[in-house]
This record gives C-alpha cells, sequence and structure tokens, in this order.
C-alpha cells in the first residue's frame, strides 16, 4: 500500500515538472510493467531550422542507461544524459521516427522502449527561426592572401557578419583534413598555424554563430592553396638532422630516431589486437560484467581501466594506454609508455629550433 501510495505521488510529481518545463506534448508509451517503464514526454529540444535534439523523461531508478534510435536506425547509447546531443539536422519541417529506449540493471538486462516510436517534426527554415540565428542565410567568410613563409605563419579571413566563432580547416598535401577552432568572436580573424618548408596546404574558414538550442555556421570559404617557400632552411618542428617526427597521432612532432618511429608505427597497426572488441551497437557492456556491475550506483567510480564513456576497458590486460597526447588510446607495453613520457617531457630537445 505505501509502495503504491509513494508511486502515485512521484508519478503526480513527474507529470507537473513535465509540464513546467516541457509543455504538453504527444508521446509513444509501451506497455510495460510499473517497475519498468519506458522514457516519456520525448520531444524536440531545438528551435534550429531541420534540426532535432532529442530529450525525455523518465520516473525509475533502476536505469543503468538509455539510447536512441531514430528512423529506424541503430539506437544509440547515450549513458544517463537525459538527451541526444549535438542534434541531427535534415529539411527544415520533416517528420522522424523517434524511439528511446530505457536499460534496466537487472539480471536480464532488459530493456523497455517507447512504443509505438515518437513522431517529432523539425522546425521550419526562414527568418526568426533558431535561437540567436539571424534571419536568411549567413555570410560566407574569405581568406586573405596568405604568406609563403613559414616563419609566423598565419591564416586572415574578413567574415563579413559578427560571428561569435570560426573553424579553420587544414590540409596538408598527402593528408587529410585538421580542424581548428578559433574561438575569437568578430566579423574578421586571424589564425596562427605550424607550416613546413616545400610543403603544399589548403585552407577553408567556416563562421558561427552560438545559439541556445545549437551553433548554426555558414557554408565554408572557397578553398585556398599555398606552396610554403622551399628555399628556406627550417620552419616550425623541423628535425635535427638524423631525426623524424614520431607521428603517433596526427600532428605528433615529437622528434625522435626512425627507430623509435617504426616502434610507434608497430604499435598502431597492432592496437586493435590489444584492446577489447566493441559492445553491439547501441548498447553498453553486459551488466554484471567487469566494467558494469550490476549494482552500480549513479556517481560510483568506474573500476580502473575502464572507459569512462562507453564503460569498456580500454586495454587488454598487460597493455596500457600510450598517453602520446589527450588524444591517443593506442595500447601498448608499460615500458613503452614510460618512454614516450620521457620524449614527451622534453618535446623540442630534437628540434633545429628548440
Amino acid at each position: 500500500m505505501y509502495r503504491m501510495f509513494m508511486r502515485k505521488i512521484i508519478g503526480c510529481l513527474g507529470a507537473v515538472f513535465g509540464v513546467f518545463v516541457l509543455g504538453l506534448s504527444s508521446v509513444g508509451i509501451a506497455t510495460a510493467d510499473d517497475d519498468q517503464p519506458p522514457p516519456v514526454n520525448v520531444q524536440n529540444n531545438t528551435t534550429s531550422p531541420g534540426c532535432l535534439s532529442v530529450i525525455w523523461q523518465h520516473y525509475a531508478s533502476n536505469v543503468n542507461s538509455f539510447s536512441v534510435g531514430i528512423d529506424g536506425g541503430d539506437q544509440i547509447d547515450v549513458g544517463m544524459a537525459g538527451k541526444y546531443d549535438p542534434p541531427r539536422c535534415w529539411e527544415p519541417e520533416s517528420t522522424h521516427s523517434v524511439t528511446v529506449c530505457a536499460h534496466y540493471a537487472t539480471p536480464e538486462g532488459d530493456v523497455v522502449c517507447t512504443e509505438p516510436p515518437v513522431q517529432l517534426t523539425t522546425a521550419r527554415g526562414g527568418p526568426g527561426v533558431g535561437e540567436m540565428a539571424p534571419s536568411g542565410p549567413l555570410p560566407t567568410p574569405k581568406i586573405d592572401p596568405l604568406p609563403t613563409s613559414p616563419d609566423n605563419f598565419g591564416v586572415g579571413w574578413k567574415g563579413f557578419h559578427d560571428y561569435d566563432f570560426y573553424f579553420v580547416d587544414v590540409l596538408r598535401e598527402g593528408g587529410t583534413w585538421n580542424s581548428i577552432k578559433h574561438k575569437s568572436e568578430g566579423d574578421w580573424g586571424w589564425q596562427r598555424v605550424e607550416v613546413s618548408p616545400g610543403t603544399t596546404y589548403t585552407f577553408r574558414v567556416q563562421g558561427c554563430v552560438s545559439g541556445l538550442f545549437g551553433d548554426p555556421c555558414s557554408n565554408w570559404s572557397p578553398e585556398v592553396s599555398v606552396t610554403i617557400d622551399p628555399s628556406l632552411p627550417y620552419g616550425p618542428d623541423t628535425c635535427k638532422q638524423g631525426y623524424v617526427w614520431r607521428d603517433a597521432v596526427p600532428g605528433d612532432h615529437i622528434c625522435v630516431t626512425p627507430e623509435r618511429r617504426d616502434k610507434v608505427a608497430t604499435d598502431n597497426a597492432l592496437a586493435a589486437s590489444r584492446a577489447p572488441a566493441q559492445a553491439p551497437a547501441g548498447r553498453g557492456p553486459e551488466v554484471g560484467t567487469e566494467c558494469n556491475p550490476l549494482f552500480k550506483k549513479v556517481g560510483d567510480p568506474l573500476p580502473e581501466g575502464c572507459n569512462e564513456l562507453t564503460g569498456q576497458k580500454f586495454c587488454n590486460d598487460g597493455f596500457v594506454g600510450r598517453d602520446a597526447n589527450m588524444h591517443d588510446t593506442v595500447c601498448v607495453e608499460p615500458a613503452e609508455r614510460n618512454t614516450i613520457a620521457a620524449e614527451n617531457a622534453n618535446p623540442r630537445a630534437n628540434m633545429v629550433k628548440p
């Protein structure tokens, strides 16, 4: 009797909160046990034209994680976030089928989803739609003439709009695009970029406006290429004779011996064999495994070696994260991580310009 009474109170409070914060909406609700209800109040939380940022409410305490599927696609695990971000965008005023599932911390790993799926419609386009978004199309930036010297090389541009920030994309010949977020606001900008002599680079710039429910951006500027003067004796990050870039990850310019670079390349090639297999799409590791204990409470620290984003282990036993930089997740022997740390401690030791 007490349990049913408390459940009714919680349900009433949840309903009042939903009206106050999110407003009334049509939701899809699956038939489920009272102790394992599906998510409710599934809504689109962005007014950016053509975009969906899915949010929902839930009233059970024994949920391990949530997942979201759109238009019949795979369920994407979002942990306990209570929303699906960043927004996904299509045509304005288009309708999409959304299924939100609650994954319960039960021995059977019960999953309860909105049934039928909830139909959400994206906002229309045009002036006045989108929090803090200007009306009409955002003007495209234009890149200024580029210098050819590697000394203090920088990309300048005119934004033609009071943008809140910019993205500068850099393509080194033979490589892939690398994006730099330029955080200064205004209708123009200048970004320092590291380049090497005798190398061709291509650049493009995009301006963006900060919004409460999304960050609309302009189209990319026309691409501009430049070949850096090869007659200069050296440029930034040039290694001394007998040394080469380590290249553990893109942009890793620590100068090491060719033998060390070969060792790093070998570790990169073996990375997949040294890490646990990924969990099935849309689900974290099975309940009751080492990184997902059966009785895990919200806020409990993960066991050592488990990934806080996926709940999985980074590396197989006997291996550790290499940590060449914050984006490096390759697994190596402990001795190799120590060597990498020693190289990182004096990153410019073997460069022409220390």
